[in-house]
Protein backbone atom coordinates (compact mmCIF):
# COMPACT_ATOMS: atom_id res chain seq x y z
CA UNK A 1 0.00 0.00 0.00
CA UNK A 2 1.10 3.32 -0.36
CA UNK A 3 1.00 4.18 3.49
CA UNK A 4 3.55 1.48 4.25
CA UNK A 5 5.57 2.68 1.48
CA UNK A 6 6.24 5.62 2.89
CA UNK A 7 7.51 4.16 6.35
CA UNK A 8 10.77 2.11 4.60
CA UNK A 9 13.06 1.94 1.76
CA UNK A 10 13.79 -1.23 -0.60
CA UNK A 11 17.02 -1.59 -1.14
CA UNK A 12 17.59 -3.81 -4.53
CA UNK A 13 17.58 -7.66 -4.33
CA UNK A 14 20.45 -9.36 -2.68
CA UNK A 15 20.80 -13.47 -3.36
CA UNK A 16 23.65 -13.82 -1.27
CA UNK A 17 23.00 -13.99 2.32
CA UNK A 18 26.64 -13.08 3.91
CA UNK A 19 26.22 -9.90 2.01
CA UNK A 20 22.61 -9.26 3.26
CA UNK A 21 23.83 -9.96 6.47
CA UNK A 22 26.64 -7.57 6.25
CA UNK A 23 24.46 -4.73 5.32
CA UNK A 24 22.31 -5.58 8.21
CA UNK A 25 25.37 -5.03 10.58
CA UNK A 26 26.07 -1.99 8.89
CA UNK A 27 22.75 -0.94 9.49
CA UNK A 28 22.90 -1.37 12.87
CA UNK A 29 26.83 0.06 13.33
CA UNK A 30 26.32 3.18 10.33
CA UNK A 31 22.40 4.06 11.34
CA UNK A 32 21.33 4.62 14.75
CA UNK A 33 17.93 6.11 13.62
CA UNK A 34 17.62 2.75 11.20
CA UNK A 35 16.16 -0.47 11.34
CA UNK A 36 16.41 -3.22 9.28
CA UNK A 37 14.76 -6.48 7.91
CA UNK A 38 14.45 -8.82 4.82
CA UNK A 39 11.50 -9.63 2.75
CA UNK A 40 12.02 -12.01 -0.20
CA UNK A 41 15.47 -11.05 -0.50
CA UNK A 42 14.97 -6.99 -0.60
CA UNK A 43 16.00 -6.01 2.46
CA UNK A 44 13.86 -3.00 4.06
CA UNK A 45 15.38 -0.22 5.87
CA UNK A 46 12.72 1.20 8.23
CA UNK A 47 13.14 4.71 10.28
CA UNK A 48 13.18 3.37 14.23
CA UNK A 49 9.72 5.45 14.91
CA UNK A 50 8.08 2.85 12.75
CA UNK A 51 10.10 -0.48 14.30
CA UNK A 52 6.66 -1.31 15.88
CA UNK A 53 5.34 -1.52 12.53
CA UNK A 54 7.74 -4.04 10.97
CA UNK A 55 6.38 -7.68 10.28
CA UNK A 56 8.75 -9.32 12.37
CA UNK A 57 9.23 -6.67 15.18
CA UNK A 58 9.92 -8.30 18.78
CA UNK A 59 10.67 -11.71 17.28
CA UNK A 60 14.07 -11.62 17.18
CA UNK A 61 14.43 -10.02 21.43
CA UNK A 62 18.00 -9.79 22.49
CA UNK A 63 16.79 -9.93 26.09
CA UNK A 64 15.57 -13.57 25.59
CA UNK A 65 17.39 -16.81 24.47
CA UNK A 66 15.84 -19.22 22.25
CA UNK A 67 12.18 -17.73 23.18
CA UNK A 68 12.46 -18.82 26.69
CA UNK A 69 10.53 -16.67 29.35
CA UNK A 70 11.75 -14.14 31.10
CA UNK A 71 13.74 -15.04 33.91
CA UNK A 72 12.56 -11.92 36.29
CA UNK A 73 8.81 -13.45 36.44
CA UNK A 74 7.75 -14.81 39.24
CA UNK A 75 7.68 -18.59 39.06
CA UNK A 76 4.08 -19.92 40.53
CA UNK A 77 4.13 -21.39 43.55
CA UNK A 78 3.26 -25.62 43.44
CA UNK A 79 -0.18 -26.07 44.96
CA UNK A 80 0.34 -28.37 48.30
CA UNK A 81 -2.42 -30.66 48.05
CA UNK A 82 -0.67 -32.25 45.17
Amino acid sequence: TENSQEKYVVLPPIKDKDTRRSVHEWIRSSLPIARGDTHEGNIRIWHKKFEKDMPNYGKFDRNQSNNRPNRKQKKKKWPSDR
